[in-house]
């Protein structure tokens, strides 16, 4: 009995000690997220694991109940169905966040929202002409759309060089 006591009490004081190391480790590797580098971009687009995704203006890490989080206030997203937390201040959890893409003004952050739109609307349209017959009024409408777009794609090529 007294054998089976020690053993228990020896598998205790183990399971004791790598708890503790655990903890430490933990606090470790989550301090570290925090003594590193704050956001310095004025724009940071936030992507969680699930892919939804929210932009922020002067993001920042804030530590509540010593979990990481990393937010700001809310920017108007041109594509969302609703914007009902524009200027509002959202906070996501470190462990929740797959990426996050820093810009350093608003104007590159929708800018870059209004060149991903133009590609896919280029896309849409050669798609559209590949279903039209070639000559015909409905070719030319597409075709005349397509230049207009190709050419304010061309614009966005020429200000990023």
């Amino acid at each position: 009995m007294s054998r089976y006591i020690s053993r228990l009490l020896v598998t205790a004081s183990g399971l004791i000690l790598v708890c503790c190391a655990y903890a430490l480790y933990a606090d470790a590797s989550e301090s570290e997220i925090v003594k590193g580098e704050d956001l310095t971009a004025e724009v940071a687009l936030i992507q969680s694991k699930s892919g939804s995704s929210v932009a922020v203006k002067r993001p920042r890490t804030r530590i509540v109940a010593g979990q990481t989080f990393v937010g700001g206030t809310v920017l108007f997203d041109p594509i969302a169905a609703s914007n009902e937390f524009e200027g509002g201040r959202i906070w996501v959890a470190v462990d929740d966040i797959s990426r996050i893409i820093e810009f350093d003004t608003q104007e590159r952050y929708f800018g870059r929202l209004e060149f991903d739109n133009l590609r896919k609307t280029a896309s849409s349209l050669q798609k559209q002409l590949k279903q039209v017959l070639p000559g015909s009024e409905p070719y030319q409408s597409l075709e005349s759309k397509l230049q207009n777009v190709s050419e304010k794609l061309a614009e966005y090529g020429n200000k990023s060089n």
